[in-house]
């Protein structure tokens, strides 16, 4: 059994093969980690003061690049599960 990445999460498919078939991305405003169980099927709300988009994998992200996330920019307000500032 091999766990779904990060910024993803399983979708208990019984006859998945491939990431496609066996995971699913995190929504906007979410985020998932390798470190979660691997039992645990949900992805969580980003943190207050980060922005996550789909496929996030840090609560607290910093690259959007490498994390799908950022955090928020001077001036805005970002509350918890923030996919855009405000």
């Amino acid at each position: 059994m091999t766990p779904c990445p990060a910024g993803s999460f399983g979708i208990a498919n019984p006859k998945n093969i491939d990431f496609k078939s066996s995971c699913a991305y995190c929504g906007r405003g979410m985020y998932s980690t390798q470190e979660q169980p691997a039992n645990e099927r949900e992805c969580k709300d980003c943190e207050p003061g980060s922005v996550c988009l789909k496929g996030c994998s840090s609560k607290t992200p910093i690259d959007i690049d490498t994390q799908k996330g950022y955090q928020c920019p001077p001036g805005h307000y970002c509350p918890k599960g923030s996919y855009e500032e405000l």
